[in-house]
């Protein structure tokens, strides 16, 4: 896609949610992403996914006490 909209010179950043396939220092995407373009980029990950997430377990524990 940034080859399709030559944007590989451009780009500055990359928006993802919190999952560690996308975010992980050695193998998520956006390193990978970093590596392929020699430099780092402004990482915006999505916090309303983490807090569902959390919101998810706790909610999953409490429907499980009764």
């Amino acid at each position: 896609m940034l080859k399709t909209h030559k944007s590989l010179d451009t780009v500055n950043s990359a928006s993802t949610d919190g999952a560690p396939n996308m975010t992980g220092i050695d193998n998520g995407a956006v390193r990978l992403l970093e590596v392929k373009l020699e430099r780092p980029l402004q990482r915006i990950v999505c916090i309303s996914h983490g807090v569902e997430l959390s919101l998810r377990k706790i909610f999953e524990a409490i429907g499980n006490e009764y």
